[in-house]
């Protein structure tokens, strides 16, 4: 089983956590793991290399720096998840397929039933994110097309290097002069989206699906052909890949006084400080307005007023 990570030194202790859930909910399966590392410092390295001994897993293996050959303007994330782009180059030619996790995933349940699962032609296994309709038309992507989150990817490599997927990603990267909308996951979804077979949503728990209920996330967020509510409700049954994603509703789980649903098993694994920060100031207009007023307006500015916005700028 090959999985792979990419983090820098500021996020090794919310990748430890990771790692550590990973290890002992499928401490039966010998692990493949690489990290894509962006200036991890010998200390935390060895931090981490710890895991994989008192796991009884084999050696964890370090990619070291990896340079993108663009320059590139975020408007989300960090650039060492570009990383993530280049995996068909990085990782040894006989691995065909592997497994890609975001840093702030908790992997609640075994990952034997994922390795099993068949790609049918397709380079990507994911779950579907909630974006609308003018995200896709910025990226060209057909509206009645999923976008998928990037955090969780089991990848067909074997068909990825053959398809050329590198050099397709790194095209749209020049065709936006480097400013992508939603980072790396626009990119990936911008060559991929005819290549995406999308997953049960518990590969892939995404922290909105527990702060606001079904039909508050459509009216917010208003995706295009999206999972049912049976779908998501079934998915919180047995959750196998918990993702601590960005919501202006609660604090992520290393953040002081969070209560986002899922805290108390990232606190199982978490080893690290818990950081101060100040409450969104989404959360502030969310508090001041009626909710029905408040998920409409902020649902506008956040799914029609950014993309646009994006291209006229851009």
């Amino acid at each position: 089983m090959n999985i792979v990570y990419a983090a820098d030194n500021n996020f090794v202790d919310v990748l430890y956590a990771s790692i550590k859930s990973l290890y002992n909910t499928n401490h039966d399966l010998k692990i493949n793991l690489w990290i894509i590392a962006d200036n991890v410092s010998d200390e935390n390295k060895n931090k981490i290399n710890d895991l994989s001994q008192e796991y009884g897993q084999r050696k964890i293996c370090w990619v070291d720096n990896v340079e993108i050959p663009y320059k590139l303007q975020l408007d989300r994330g960090s650039a060492s998840a570009f990383s993530r782009l280049l995996l068909g180059s990085i990782l040894p030619k006989n691995i065909s397929k592997v497994l890609y996790l975001d840093s702030d995933t908790i992997v609640m349940n075994s990952l034997k039933e994922l390795f099993d699962v068949d790609f049918k032609g397709n380079i990507v296994l994911g779950v579907a994110d909630v974006f609308n309709k003018e995200y896709k038309k910025v990226l060209k992507i057909p509206k009645d097309k999923p976008i998928f989150n990037s955090g969780v990817m089991f990848i067909d490599l074997e068909r990825w290097r053959k398809e050329q997927v590198e050099t397709q990603l790194f095209k749209v990267i020049k065709d936006f002069n480097g400013k992508i909308i939603q980072g790396d996951q626009g990119v990936l979804n911008a060559v991929l989206f005819n290549s995406f077979k999308p997953l049960s949503p518990k590969y892939n728990f995404m922290t909105i699906f527990e702060d606001m209920s079904y039909e508050d996330m459509i009216t917010f967020k208003q995706p295009v052909n999206y999972y049912s509510k049976e779908d998501l409700e079934e998915a919180r049954k047995n959750i196998t890949i918990r993702h601590f994603t960005t919501c202006f509703l609660s604090l992520r789980p290393w953040q002081e006084s969070s209560e986002v649903a899922h805290v108390e098993i990232f606190k199982k694994y978490y080893r690290g400080e818990y950081k101060e920060v100040s409450p969104s100031k989404l959360l502030s207009v969310y508090k001041i307005l009626p909710k029905k007023m408040s998920l409409h307006l902020l649902g506008f500015i956040q799914s029609k007023v950014r993309p646009k916005l994006y291209r006229i700028i851009k």
